[in-house]
């Protein structure tokens, strides 16, 4: 059988059922466990864990990501996905960047309907 999402086959022991569908477990981990920009909790707790110095360091996909960044100054979500298409999929990606946003790296904005991301 084959992933409803990424259309991989998955073994039998493997699939995953959600809303009558069948995912592979990473598809199904992505859709009940999406990124969040905006989460006040992982916020306060990001803020908080620096302050006390219990800061974790950064993953190389995340310093693929602010290094792609800092390079276009200002960049749109989907720009930041092509430019690493192929070594981040696009819900690492996601993920990777809600990360950056809570640790003070870079800053999301709304620009003309439009999410900006800029190094900080």
């Amino acid at each position: 059988m084959k992933c409803r999402q990424c259309s991989r086959d998955i073994p039998q022991d493997d699939r995953y059922e959600h809303i009558g569908n069948v995912y592979c477990e990473d598809c199904y981990i992505q859709i009940l466990s999406p990124a969040r920009f905006c989460d006040p909790w992982a916020d306060y707790s990001a803020k908080s864990f620096e302050k006390h110095g219990m800061i974790t360091p950064m993953t190389e996909n995340q310093k693929m990501l602010l290094k792609v960044v800092k390079e276009l100054r200002k960049a749109e979500p989907a720009d930041l996905i092509e430019r690493t298409r192929g070594v981040i999929s696009p819900a690492d990606g996601e993920r990777e960047l809600a990360a950056l946003s809570r640790m003070g790296k870079i800053e999301i904005k709304s620009v003309e309907g439009k999410a900006m991301i800029r190094a900080l």
